[in-house]
């Protein structure tokens, strides 16, 4: 009788302790599961890749320096881009419009014509605007009013033009590429007419 009882003492024993751990091998599942799904990695960022890319193909300092040039110009290209795409959108003001719509089509030329330099060379390109310059452009947007938006945006797109103005100016004496450095002396003339037109509408909006 005494072995009997032993016996189930130490069958009830075994399945409790298999029930925990089953139990706890489903709870460490579901968690690590869960994890996981909370832990996925962010997607990187456009100019990241390419940089990453560049680096990986390029062994000379003269070519990755010119990728790397490329890789600059193109995401502030992207930029100015994207504001001109949310002045578009939300600006009341039809000259702004106008001026936007303009200083796209001019950028996605420009970035077009710079995208074919880059890929008869093999350098890598970002292919969209940075997650920080579109959040700095949807700011832009959710934290003022017609009219303060059109100042800030005038503001805002001249300090882009006048920082791609001296990239360029600086990309035009360090460029080894002769295709790139004629692209560079090609597309300044003209960004500097958009921050000479910026320049003027920013004292109308005063």
């Amino acid at each position: 009788m005494k072995q009997c009882n032993n016996r189930v003492f130490m069958k009830h024993t075994l399945y409790i302790v298999l029930v925990w751990l089953l139990a706890g091998s489903s709870a460490c599942i579901t968690s690590c599961g869960s994890n996981n799904q909370n832990n996925k990695p962010i997607a990187e960022e456009s100019k990241d890749v390419a940089e990453e890319n560049n680096e990986d193909k390029f062994n000379s300092n003269a070519a990755e320096n010119n990728a790397q040039l490329v890789v600059n110009l193109a995401t502030l290209g992207y930029s100015e881009i994207e504001m001109a795409k949310v002045a578009k959108q939300h600006s009341g003001n039809k000259t702004i419009k106008n001026l936007a719509a303009s200083l796209q089509a001019d950028h996605m030329l420009l970035m077009k014509q710079l995208k074919q330099i880059a890929a008869n060379r093999n350098i890598s390109t970002p292919d969209s605007a940075t997650a920080s310059d579109k959040q700095q452009a949807l700011k832009l947007v959710n934290n003022n009013k017609s009219g303060a938006f059109d100042k800030k945006w005038c503001a805002e797109l001249l300090n882009k033009h006048e920082s791609m103005i001296a990239a360029m100016e600086d990309g035009a004496t360090i460029a080894t590429d002769p295709g790139l450095r004629a692209w560079i002396n090609d597309a300044l003339p003209k960004i500097r007419v958009h921050r000479d037109r910026l320049m003027q509408l920013k004292y109308t909006l005063r």
